[in-house]
């Protein structure tokens, strides 16, 4: 891939507007162009069959370059990844980035962290997002979305099945706009893998709620939910009755509070866990005189997770498992 980083943008301008194959990525990183500049980037965007990336953080820019973006890109058949980081960007620029979502077919990468989005440019991404199939990764970070911009993207998760990391770090979202996205996760059919939720104002009442969601979701990979007041109780809970219960999450960040040695301990166990595979115990049935196997491939001490496995025997069956004898003398089990 070619990058392009110029003083004069100008320049750019011109290679784009001659349709130059070899302008793959269109980086202007900090080079202030503000919206007169993105505007006329965007009207070369119509015929272009080339470009790839358009990497516009810090550049000033507002609603009205933005519009004019989109517009742009509702014509674009190639650009994949579009980076709109550290600019002016309010609620109308990105009900115009949310309108031209539901029928795009190209964009997989879409950032928009530290700009001015509230409520309801968030809800217009989240529609927009609704009937898209294409866009895997949205950064949203340090805006203002709070529980009503977080209660969209709730709701779109019900629906959508290719947004696979979702940011929304430092949001003022609280326990409703948490609850909100943890009943989405139920019936995401286990699409969204990465989900960070850091710095915000979620409670040990949210991690709560949180952790009894968690349960039934059956994709999540990693969940960030560090620098939120859930404190002690909230983070034992995530860890107790969420962790415990959850066969696919591999990360989690719950610090500080998680640092407690004790904590972390179980915290790691479970976690190694689920890389071993635990989830396929729940499909096959597999009896746990297999998993001192299994876990070996993440570096545990085999005798000390098989005392562990025998002890707490319920962290691995499902509960079709307790109603019947999971393993017959000589009885070989399939890990398929």
């Amino acid at each position: 891939m070619t990058s392009v980083s110029v003083n004069r943008w100008q320049e750019v301008c011109h290679r784009l507007e001659d349709k130059d194959p070899h302008l793959t990525e269109l980086n202007l990183y900090g080079r202030g162009i503000g919206d007169a500049g993105v505007m006329r980037i965007a009207a070369c965007l119509k015929n272009n069959t080339s470009l790839k990336e358009i990497n516009l953080y810090g550049n000033n820019i507002g609603d009205e370059g933005v519009k004019a973006l989109a517009s742009g890109l509702s014509d674009s058949t190639s650009v994949e990844i579009v980076r709109l980081g550290n600019n002016q960007i309010g609620d109308e620029g990105a009900a115009a980035l949310g309108s031209i979502l539901a029928t795009n077919e190209t964009i997989r990468v879409l950032v928009l962290f530290v700009n001015e989005i509230g409520p309801a440019g968030a809800a217009a991404v989240a529609r927009g997002l609704k009937h898209n199939r294409s866009v895997q990764k949205l950064m949203l970070n340090m805006n203002n979305l709070g529980d009503e911009g977080a209660g969209a993207f709730g709701e779109t998760l019900c629906g959508n099945r290719s947004l696979k990391q979702l940011y929304l770090s430092d949001n003022k979202i609280g326990n409703p706009g948490v609850i909100a996205i943890a009943d989405g996760l139920i019936y995401n059919d286990g699409a969204l893998q990465e989900l960070n939720l850091s710095d915000n104002e979620i409670t040990c009442e949210g991690a709560i709620e949180m952790a009894a969601r968690l349960k039934l979701n059956s994709g999540l990979k990693s969940l960030w939910l560090s620098g939120n007041p859930i404190f002690r109780d909230g983070v034992k809970t995530m860890i107790q009755d969420g962790l415990r219960h959850n066969f696919y999450l591999e990360s989690i960040d719950l610090s500080p509070f998680q640092d407690q040695i004790d904590l972390r301990n179980e915290k790691e166990f479970y976690l190694a866990l689920n890389k071993a595979g635990r989830q396929v115990l729940r499909r096959e049935k597999v009896h746990v005189c297999f998993w001192t196997h299994i876990l070996a491939r993440v570096g545990h001490d085999p005798n000390m997770v098989f005392y562990f496995l025998v002890r707490s025997p319920d962290l691995f069956k499902s509960q079709d498992a307790y109603e019947e004898e999971v393993c017959e003398e000589n009885k070989i089990y399939s890990l398929g």
